[in-house]
């Protein structure tokens, strides 16, 4: 299944984002549509700063852990305890955090809101700046 973000316009359907555009045009024939709001919108602008901060992140540092943005963000879902719990993995002898998802399916909006800006912070201790540096930064990448 392909999920992009449309919104509607004069009773048309458009794609939300540049992304979402990309997504749309590589469809061909006719398409099946399941569409969904959410209560208060998960804010998409607040998703994509998360991944432009995770990329700032990861190409400002060589440390193995952190060094790609989804590196950065397991990095932050665990030191943010946006976690479910442990498996064992008995092949490598071993626990294996499993992370709770920050889609858009799986959070409300007050829920994005908290988890990101423990994220943001975490992100900004890490590099050793202040949140205003680190998300001046990602408005400059974009």
């Amino acid at each position: 299944m392909i999920e992009a973000a449309v919104i509607p316009k004069l009773g048309v359907l458009y794609p939300y984002s540049e992304e979402d555009k990309s997504i749309i045009s590589n469809l061909v024939g006719i398409q099946k549509a399941k569409l969904s709001g959410v209560q208060k919108p998960r804010s998409l602008q607040q998703l994509k700063m998360y991944w432009s901060l995770c990329r700032v992140v990861s190409s400002n540092t060589e440390d193995d852990n952190w060094n790609t943005p989804q590196k950065v963000d397991t990095q932050c879902r665990i030191k943010a305890g946006h976690t479910c719990g442990f498996i064992w993995n008995e092949e490598h002898d071993k626990s294996q955090i499993i992370l709770k998802s920050i889609s858009f399916n799986n959070m409300t909006h007050k829920e994005a809101c908290e988890y990101t800006d423990m994220a943001f912070e975490i992100m900004a201790t890490f590099l050793g700046v202040s949140l205003y540096e680190l998300t001046n930064a990602a408005r400059m990448e974009d």
